[in-house]
């Protein structure tokens, strides 16, 4: 009698156990904490993918490693709703990582740009264009490191050459005049986004408001 009872209670354990684990098909499992802002792909999941994914070496036009290349809209967007690319940029497959300082190892990218990218993907991955580039009251704080980290740091950090990972290496780069001459493609310079488009106007704008205002830390 005492072992039925042990045995029911165990066939009991194991239904409840099992009644826990059941999961409703159409939940969305978000790890990530809610992105507030809104999301474009032209000014943020682009250039976002262009600077890690796709930066020369790896899944840009000409190497595109495995046979694929990131620099368009649908193919961007058919990996990003298959789950390859939040899994590749959570989990830090060697596809998409972002450098940081040489003393660290690589990480998968920060967790703003998952929520981000994450957001863009619960919308059903648009193709938006967006005109929201600001040039009011240019900061290093709110407009130019928002932009090197979407549009540079994936190549300009780690062990490269030009390194553009905080504000006093930008301001190296400012002030031996690389960086404007590299992203308005001037004539004796690496033209900047490598292998990607030449930067909206307005963004070089924004660099050139805050360059001529200093340069400042703020």
């Amino acid at each position: 009698m005492k072992l039925s009872f042990y045995f029911l209670l165990l066939c009991i354990s194991i239904v409840l156990l099992l009644e826990r684990c059941k999961h409703d098909s159409t939940d969305i499992v978000n790890p990530f904490p809610p992105y507030n802002g809104t999301v474009c792909f032209s000014s943020d999941i682009q250039p976002l993918i262009l600077s890690t994914c796709a930066k020369p070496g790896c899944h840009d036009a000409i190497y595109h490693k495995e046979h694929l290349s990131l620099i368009d809209y649908n193919t961007i967007r058919s990996k990003a709703l298959s789950g390859e690319l939040m899994r590749y940029a959570q989990f830090g497959n060697s596809e998409m990582r972002v450098s940081v300082p040489s003393s660290q190892k690589l990480i998968p990218l920060d967790i703003t740009s998952l929520s981000m990218i994450q957001k863009w993907i619960n919308e059903g991955a648009p193709n938006s264009i967006c005109n929201n580039c600001d040039t009011t009251n240019v900061k290093f704080s709110s407009h130019i490191s928002p932009f090197i980290q979407k549009n540079c740091l994936g190549c300009h950090s780690g062990t490269a050459l030009t390194l553009l990972s905080n504000y006093s290496q930008i301001k190296t780069t400012v002030d031996n005049g690389k960086l404007y001459c590299a992203i308005t493609h001037s004539t004796g310079c690496q033209p900047m986004p490598q292998g990607g488009v030449k930067l909206a106007d307005c963004k070089i704008r924004m660099v050139k408001i805050w360059i001529d205002s200093g340069a400042v830390n703020n």
